[in-house]
């Protein structure tokens, strides 16, 4: 019988994960981030191609400030997943 050290009892030599350190909520709210974030480029994708339609001058302004809004929220979503990524 070879030389083993005796195992203490519910204790395994396997490789236990390391712990998680961030909680079901954090993991949650990342993810509704990363969806809102998916959703809004689609809205600055389309305003994009109804942009192309106009020549430069003649944009309509509603159109150029909804982009540059959704634009501004987009930004402002990609922060606050970087600080949950932080957190």
């Amino acid at each position: 019988m070879p030389d083993r050290p005796a195992e203490s009892p519910g204790m395994t030599t396997a490789a236990t994960p390391p712990l998680r350190t961030t909680t079901l909520g954090g993991e949650l709210e990342r993810r509704r981030l990363e969806v809102r974030i998916g959703r809004v480029e689609h809205v600055i994708t389309a305003l994009r191609d109804r942009e192309r339609f106009y020549d430069r001058g003649e944009v309509p302004r509603a159109l150029s400030a909804a982009l540059r809004d959704f634009r501004v929220e987009s930004d402002e979503l990609r922060d606050r997943l970087r600080r949950t990524d932080r957190a």
